[in-house]
């Protein structure tokens, strides 16, 4: 959240995951996106590789690759923080 409240568009890596491309072409496709995740969905549920439909996905994130837009994303990423606190099992 730091780093959002300054303006930096933040991107979260897990200390077990391994990039082999750059993420950032990835996201420039989504330019209104203000938060991208990843997922534990093994099947992509798109023709072109796009972003998933939720309504066939339906799987949970999985933060290993998170990115968050400075520019709208603290909301979120404000109210996300204040759940996990009130619910630390959910973590």
């Amino acid at each position: 959240i730091d780093l959002l409240e300054l303006g930096v568009n933040t991107i979260l890596v897990d200390a077990d995951t391994v990039l082999l491309r750059n993420p950032l072409p990835f996201f420039r496709r989504w330019p209104d996106a203000d938060v991208l995740a990843s997922t534990d969905h093994l099947v992509n549920s798109t023709a072109e590789h796009g972003l998933e439909q939720l309504h066939v996905a339906h799987s949970h994130w999985n933060v290993g690759l998170f990115y968050l837009k400075a520019a709208t994303a603290k909301p979120f990423a404000h109210a996300w923080r204040d759940l996990l606190i009130r619910k630390p099992h959910w973590w």
